[in-house]
């Protein structure tokens, strides 16, 4: 190679590095990846499937929630090739505690202990890492939480209803959160873990499956357009169980068609501008610098739901029910007490599993879990 050619190459070598984003570490990495927390998930093969070969995501963070046996026992080819990076998170000891937990992880799955201890914009810092600032505190009442109150989404008949349980009064200072539930702790671990490597961090549940309505458009082109935007939120198409008792033979969610337009959303995350998780849900997150989330037409969306529905570009099909037998083994699963049941009226009881068909009245087209698209580089 001549001594010019060689000088240009060089040139244009150090120019692709300043326009990586500043945030990003300089060598080659992912454009986006998804944050997950499992727990005895029967069909996560067909989800990373799904993921992986149909939108060409080629890293997926798995925290497995104390599943029994560990998923690394069905992951393990996934883990070996690298699609999957690995974190089992015991429940044994004081786990609500912010990075006051167990783990081990990656393929080799080792065991060790972690304390993270972070300070906030005022400088003050807890024992265990989380510090509750003026986001999350709900100061901004208008487009956070509102009047100290957070909005836990139930189905109900007629679409959605937004039930309040009040929290304790504003204070002078940040207050402490000492007791959270681990799915928000292991998401905002995988930001701070994760963020460096990636441009974007989709945080999605094992039962809800992203689509993208033009199949000749990658992830990463419609993403790309929300470079400049806090987050992407993308509103659920609710499925129930369509009328299917037992479980397919093939687990596969490609069976349900029944389905109803739902307000709720979950995010995709720019790490340039994510703060944290939010401390009362996984469907929204905090950001610095002013930026805020967006849904698909780049309309600011705030808390967990986003008015109304929109379906034009990309969104999440959540498979919360399946079949009957597929929904009656998940209570089975589901721990006693678990913040996410709410009594006889939550996620994890037949009151939910009613109230869902209620809603899943329109006929949807089945997803088709098997045709490729582009992977995203």
């Amino acid at each position: 190679m001549s001594h010019p050619l060689l000088l240009f190459v060089l040139f244009v070598h150090i120019v692709s590095l300043l326009s990586r984003p500043s945030h990003l570490v300089s060598t080659s990495t992912n454009y986006a990846a998804i944050c997950v927390v499992a727990r005895s998930e029967p069909d996560i093969l067909e989800w990373i499937n799904y993921h992986s070969n149909v939108l060409g995501i080629a890293k997926i963070y798995v925290y497995d929630d104390g599943s029994k046996p560990k998923l690394s026992v069905i992951l393990d080819s996934y883990i070996e090739q690298g699609l999957v990076e690995y974190e089992y998170v015991s429940r044994k000891g004081n786990y609500s505690e912010f990075g006051e937990f167990s783990s081990s992880s990656t393929t080799s799955e080792r065991h060790g202990h972690s304390k993270h201890h972070h300070k906030s914009s005022h400088g003050h810092k807890s024992s265990h890492g989380r510090v509750l600032g003026n986001t999350d505190r709900g100061l901004n009442k208008q487009e956070h939480h509102g009047n100290d109150i957070v909005k836990r989404i139930i189905p109900s008949s007629s679409g959605i209803t937004n039930t309040t349980v009040p929290l304790k009064p504003s204070q002078e200072k940040p207050a402490v959160i000492k007791k959270l539930p681990l799915q928000m702790l292991l998401l905002d671990k995988c930001i701070r873990t994760h963020r460096t490597k990636h441009q974007f961090l989709i945080m999605i549940d094992p039962d809800e499956f992203i689509v993208l309505v033009n199949e000749t458009e990658s992830i990463q082109d419609v993403l790309s357009e929300f470079e400049g935007e806090g987050g992407l939120v993308l509103n659920w198409k609710m499925f129930g169980s369509s009328g299917i008792i037992k479980k397919p033979a093939d687990g596969s969610v490609s069976h349900y068609t029944k389905c109803h337009d739902h307000e709720a959303i979950k995010s995709i995350v720019n790490t340039k501008y994510v703060q944290n998780a939010s401390l009362y849900n996984a469907h929204e997150f905090n950001y610095k610098d002013s930026a805020f989330a967006v849904n698909e037409h780049h309309k600011k969306c705030s808390g967990c739901v986003c008015s109304p529905p929109s379906y034009d570009r990309i969104y999440l099909n959540h498979y919360s029910l399946k079949s009957l037998e597929d929904f009656q083994l998940k209570i089975k699963r589901s721990e006693k007490g678990a913040i996410m049941n709410h009594g006889k009226q939550g996620h994890g009881t037949m009151w939910y599993f009613h109230e869902v068909e209620k809603m899943c009245t329109q006929t949807c087209t089945a997803l088709n879990t098997t045709s490729r698209m582009h992977r995203i580089s």
